[in-house]
């Protein structure tokens, strides 16, 4: 799903800011890659090929001066992945208005992601 209709996600897409790890959502929301730390990557050319280079180990990424890209499996899954990732880009809009968020390390992210593989899951005898 490709949208310009998500003011947060496209406001940070037009002032060139990737969403860093602010968050444990910004982990949760992409798949982990050693890649990057950031949920996108700038996508200057916009072109095709950038855009898949863009999502690569990611499920969501920011177009520059664009938009967003959210892909699943079902076009009603990336449209709630999009919503999830505007929540994210209007939590990191907001925290940019009082400064410069604190960012979660590559081992506090490492930690979030371990953790949600069983979330939600009922625990084996319980």
């Amino acid at each position: 799903m490709h949208t310009h209709a998500r003011p947060f996600a496209t406001t940070l897409a037009c002032l060139d800011r990737g969403i860093p790890p602010f968050h444990y959502m910004s982990r949760a929301l992409v798949a982990a890659t050693s890649a990057a730390r950031r949920t996108r990557h700038s996508a200057r050319r916009n072109s095709p090929t950038t855009r898949m280079r863009a999502l690569e180990g990611r499920r969501a990424c920011l177009l520059a001066h664009h938009g967003m890209i959210a892909v699943d499996a079902s076009l009603e899954s990336a449209l709630e992945l999009a919503v999830e990732f505007e929540t994210l880009a209007e939590m990191y809009w907001r925290a940019l208005q009082v400064g410069e968020p604190a960012l979660l390390s590559d081992a506090e992210m490492a930690t979030v992601l371990e953790k949600f593989r069983t979330y939600g899951q009922p625990r084996p005898g319980a």
